[in-house]
């Protein structure tokens, strides 16, 4: 077990941080009270702008099912109904789960299985939505079965690095999968003695955060506990190792962990679980290990308290989970068996009072740089306020130490709203069979009645989008003719999405720390650099050719380093020779887009908010940024009407629109692809692709030259270029590359040609090298397809690119490879 801190000297602190926050909250020197609910920055009234991003058949399934659900009759005989002997008959038992399934599970749960639940967060990340992704096994009975639990829960960690990029925000893990519990009974039982009698001693007991208050619930252990049996000990021990082997697998892979919270017969061995591993694991203010809150118990503002001020004496960065609470109905009727007040406020008002002072702590306490919270609220007063509170403190949006979340199927509205206003939101997302995660969904009828029943807002709002819906269907029947022969430039742009903190090159931040890359040179040293750069090309261009030609090294080698963003389009244009095919074709450009018509028009209208949608510049939907796009790949589908268009020509296009006008990007995409300067591109996006395969035969042949090892092992895994390489030719690495590295790439592609895109797969190919040689087909894949962060670093890759030689195995290849296709184009001709 970790090693243990001074209990006592715990204790006393605790004590003492108890004695403080009782007499702040007498005394009234440290506020909680959140702000008036008006004015808001959260918009519940536009349901348009709200469930734009949900399909019609899913707004009727949702309005339809929460109209089910919140019919208390209908609660109340569904719960008779699976609690009674009906469930012990094989064909009536399969005919209520089938029901069960395709109503209250489809509705609340993302799945049976994880490529289900993968599906599920998909879907809502591509709804600008994030994923709790939580494994829904739970109250395990014997160590076999916490044991396989566990290895559901690792799997769980596992699958969601499979997902999309922070599309998932964290797993869930319930104590009660993973430790028996009769054991975490008795372990409550004599945590909670020892609170009463502090000399009660507890040897295996390891070092943790404040579980109890002056206020908390101690009614369930009236009576001495015996002390853990050595067989109770040893479970004990292994269900610690249990959860230290999934914090572990957390850490290794970047995942936040939250347990969730049980009732209060339970939940003193859960916190102390969850606390001593936060100790251990949480490091370098990144909390990986988050405890969970409810705030409908009357103790919780004081725990909160007390655990994070705890934590931050002990430098432990802390993450919790605020909730309200799912156990009412236990809750008050165990107190009320034992002759016990309930341990939960007497009203709704008192809960609600109590979690939105708990919100503003928390908040308050980010602002100052310390701990991370989840915000998990249906309450629309709550969600909004404490929205304005973040932006009131001057939290950024997409921090990551902030996440606002909502049952999967519940609140749709605020989740929307607040997506809206620019935070990260999740949605909880349970799975598995049906019939296992059939305790989640009795919990969500039972418990939430008045819940529920307050789903209204939501039902009401997704009736009026409806609608609104099929208002605009009949309008659309009507005109559909007319909408057939209408181009791009007839749409009205949308709504300008919200502002959301951007990097330097306009890309929105995943959260408020993200760089994908270091923010550039010191100024004094960047504007050495300018003035040299200028000085090199002259007024508007004009001594670029003379400079070139007396002294080619000193070019290549500025290049090479960077062209400085505020010349870059300007130097693009130059080095392309696309600067002298405008001065050449005045006029062109504008007679390609007012005046000709393109068969693709249709297929780059459908395409366009693919293109680089997290840039400012492209997210307007039918904005100047869209129509500039639009207009580019539709001049080249009628210049060259024998390539027409091709996806990828999108992000060609899209970043040199990002440096230049349209007409200049125009030219500049003529000139790569009908080579004004190097060999031409057009067979990139030929039918066929018929470059792409040459391309690909030589990447081939060089991993086999220079990192001959690797080559094999591709051999026998069988793995080739196209399964991870296509993409970097058809787009020269703009498709999925960081920008800046991108950046510095088309800097020396533009400048030397195609060998760059060679030479800098090798170089990744070759950093990567040690790790690859050992992994597997899938994890190959994978692999390929997500470089490490350190290994896109312009400085380091860049130059171990340079250092590569490729142009006589190029020209080798290219003549084997035109050799072979001949031979086969003829046997095929034959």
């Amino acid at each position: 077990m970790a090693k243990r801190l001074p209990t006592t000297a715990l204790r006393l602190f605790s004590q003492r941080l108890d004695s403080a926050f009782s007499s702040s909250i007498a005394v009234g020197s440290q506020p909680l009270k959140l702000e008036p609910a008006a004015p808001t920055i959260v918009d519940l009234d536009d349901h348009r702008k709200l469930f734009a991003s949900v399909s019609t058949s899913k707004l009727l399934r949702s309005s339809v099912n929460l109209g089910l659900v919140s019919n208390e009759t209908f609660v109340d005989f569904g719960m008779w109904v699976m609690d009674s002997r009906l469930m012990e008959t094989t064909l009536v038992r399969d005919v209520i789960l089938k029901t069960v399934k395709h109503t209250m599970f489809e509705h609340f749960c993302a799945g049976e299985t994880t490529e289900e639940a993968g599906m599920c967060v998909r879907k809502i990340h591509k709804a600008g939505l994030r994923g709790m992704l939580s494994y829904a096994v739970e109250h395990t009975t014997d160590n076999d079965g916490c044991d396989r639990n566990l290895e559901g829960f690792i799997r769980n960690v596992e699958f969601s690095k499979s997902l999309p990029p922070s599309s998932v925000s964290f797993v869930i893990a319930k104590m009660t999968a993973i430790c028996p519990i009769s054991l975490l009974r008795r372990v409550s039982d004599l945590l909670r003695w020892q609170y009463k009698d502090p000399s009660f001693p507890l040897p295996w007991k390891l070092n943790t955060l404040p579980i109890f208050t002056n206020t908390s619930p101690l009614y369930h252990t009236l009576e001495k506990p015996e002390p853990l049996t050595p067989e109770e000990e040893q479970d004990l021990e292994l269900a610690h190792k249990r959860l230290q082997k999934l914090c572990q697998k957390c850490v290794d892979l970047n995942v936040p962990l939250t347990i969730d919270a049980e009732n209060t017969s339970l939940q003193p061995a859960i916190d102390y679980f969850t606390y001593s591993s936060a100790i251990m694991f949480n490091k370098d203010d990144n909390a990986i290990v988050y405890g969970t809150i409810q705030a409908y118990l009357k103790d919780s503002k004081e725990r909160l308290f007390m655990a994070s001020k705890t934590a931050e004496n002990l430098g432990i960065p802390m993450g919790f989970k605020l909730v309200r609470g799912a156990y009412m109905s236990k809750e008050t009727r165990a107190a009320s068996e034992l002759g016990y007040d309930s341990p939960i406020h007497s009203s709704i008002e008192e809960t609600h009072s109590c979690y939105d002072d708990c919100a503003s702590y928390m908040l308050e306490r980010i602002a100052d740089g310390n701990d991370a919270v989840v915000l998990a609220t249906h309450n629309l007063q709550s969600g909004k306020v404490a929205a304005l509170k973040a932006r009131n403190l001057g939290i950024q949006r997409g921090n990551p130490k902030l996440e606002f979340a909502q049952l999967y199927g519940m609140s749709e509205a605020l989740s929307f709203g607040l997506r809206n206003a620019g935070f990260q939101v999740s949605k909880y997302l349970p799975y598995g069979p049906v019939d296992m995660v059939m305790p989640y969904l009795l919990r969500r009828a039972e418990e939430n009645r008045g819940l529920l029943s307050t789903s209204n807002v939501d039902r009401v709002l997704m009736w009026k989008e409806l609608k609104r819906r099929v208002k605009s269907m009949k309008v659309e029947i009507g005109t559909h003719e007319m909408e057939r022969g209408r181009g791009f430039d007839d749409y009205e742009p949308e709504p300008f999405p919200p502002e959301r903190p951007v990097d330097r090159y306009g890309f929105i931040k995943q959260s408020v720390n993200s760089s994908s890359a270091k923010d550039g040179l010191p100024r004094s040293r960047e504007a050495r650099r300018v003035r040299k750069w200028r000085k090199m090309i002259g007024v508007g261009g004009s001594d670029w050719k003379h400079y070139v030609r007396r002294k080619p090294h000193v070019v290549k080698r500025r290049i090479r380093k960077g062209i400085p963003d505020c010349l870059r389009g300007l130097v693009w244009q130059l080095i392309s020779g696309s600067r002298d095919l405008l001065l050449m074709n005045p006029g062109v450009y504008e007679q390609l887009v007012i005046y000709e018509t393109s068969a693709s028009e249709l297929d780059i209208i459908r395409d366009i908010s693919r293109t680089f949608p997290t840039h400012v510049f492209f997210q307007q939907r039918h904005g100047p940024g869209q129509r500039s796009l639009y207009n580019v790949l539709k001049a080249y589908s009628v210049f060259d009407r024998a390539v027409g268009y091709v996806q990828g020509m999108g992000f060609l296009a899209g970043l040199l629109l990002l440096y230049m006008s349209e007409e200049d990007a125009f030219w500049l995409l003529v000139a790569l692809l009908k080579g004004a300067v190097h060999a031409p591109m057009e067979g990139l996006y030929q039918v066929g692709l018929p470059l792409v395969q040459q391309y690909l035969f030589q990447l081939e042949h060089l991993v086999r030259e220079h990192l001959p090892k690797l080559g094999e092992h591709f051999s026998r895994e069988m793995i080739n270029p196209s399964m991870y390489a296509s993409q970097w030719f058809i787009t020269v690495f703009s498709y999925s590359f960081p920008f800046p590295l991108a950046l510095r790439i088309w800097d020396v592609f533009l400048f030397e040609g195609i060998k760059i895109v060679f030479k800098v797969g090798l170089a990744l190919l070759k950093y990567c090298h040690d790790d690859l040689i050992q992994l597997s087909f899938e994890k190959l894949i994978y692999a390929l397809r997500n470089f490490p962060e350190d290994a896109m670093n312009p400085d380091l890759l860049l130059p171990m690119a340079y250092s590569i030689k490729v142009s006589r195995s190029l020209s080798e290849s290219k003549i084997k490879y035109e050799k072979k296709h001949g031979k086969a184009k003829a046997i095929t001709e034959a």
